[in-house]
């Protein structure tokens, strides 16, 4: 139990606020930043835009497709109607 103890009163006190490796990390994520503007960021855009453009031609044609189903819906239940009055 003291060793347990122990690690923990020695982990906890190495936390705290440290400017220098803050600084390094602000850094880091800076240059990670101007990396991905100057190779990927682009090419993330344009992937972006295609894949938009792709939903909204599938979002259409999803909404095409009920519409035409709907009409195929109407017109079966004409028909059954039709049947059933001649019957009659």
């Amino acid at each position: 139990m003291e060793n347990l103890v122990f690690l923990a009163t020695e982990h906890s006190s190495h936390q705290g606020f440290n400017l220098g490796n803050m600084a390094i990390n602000i850094v880091a994520v800076l240059i990670l930043l101007v990396l991905l503007k100057k190779f990927a960021w682009d090419k993330l855009i344009d992937m972006l835009d295609e894949r938009q453009k792709l939903v909204e031609g599938q979002l259409d044609d999803a909404a095409k497709n009920q519409k035409e189903a709907l009409i195929l819906l109407e017109e079966k239940s004409r028909k059954k109607l039709k049947k059933c009055a001649t019957r009659n």
